[in-house]
């Protein structure tokens, strides 16, 4: 009997150790994993920013624009210093929230206070006013430049996701409430935040419903 139950611990503890090895090897891995996707402190922005909001490359990568909404501005910041180095539209922007490029450079940003996406040609760190969106939409929050030349607006006050294609709408998502960021798939589709509902929404580009979280 006594030499059963030796026979016994052996097995467990031969169990208990490959159990034990497996164990740090998989914590080995999770950190090995983890370490690849550490984040390190550089730097802060000492710029007098009021409530931003959003951020976006410019297409160079040179700068960093926040959309600076309690200064009603587009604020450009050195990408890599994050000096501010300019500004543009605090003179007729009202509670600049989110933007967009376009395949041509050109700067979508929801102009959320005075109900449109105005569009800016960009030179360097300046842009320059060049057109708006204003159809169906109220208190606009949310505006993504699409793969298919489409423009995304999620209308925080009118309660609606509208799309544009040469300035015309061409179609238009109603039900919701206060949609607010509007984002692409690599594979096209498109997800919005729902915000008033509690909800994210998967859409096709014309708007039908994949699914809900």
């Amino acid at each position: 009997i006594l030499e059963n139950r030796n026979a016994d611990r052996e097995r467990v503890l031969k169990v208990a150790a490959l159990i034990l090895v497996a164990s740090f090897t998989a914590l080995a891995s999770t950190v090995a994993a983890s370490d690849a996707f550490r984040a390190e402190f550089l730097t802060a922005s000492t710029a007098n920013l009021g409530n931003p909001h959003d951020i976006k490359l410019s297409p160079d990568v040179k700068y960093l624009l926040i959309s600076d909404v309690d200064n009603d501005r587009v604020a450009v910041l050195d990408a890599e210093t994050l000096q501010l180095v300019d500004h543009f539209g605090s003179d007729h922007q009202g509670g600049t929230l989110d933007f967009d490029f376009d395949t041509a450079g050109r700067l979508y940003v929801a102009d959320t206070h005075n109900g449109r996406i105005t569009i800016y040609e960009m030179s360097g760190t300046r842009g320059r006013l060049f057109g708006e969106l204003t159809d169906r939409i109220r208190g606009p929050e949310g505006v993504l430049v699409h793969s298919n030349g489409r423009i995304y607006v999620g209308g925080a006050w009118s309660d609606n996701l509208v799309v544009y294609e040469n300035g015309k709408v061409v179609g238009e998502l109603k039900g919701l409430s206060s949609p607010h960021d509007v984002e692409a798939t690599p594979e096209g589709d498109i997800w919005l935040a729902d915000a008033g509902n509690d909800r994210m929404l998967l859409l096709t580009p014309t708007l039908q419903l994949i699914k809900e979280l």
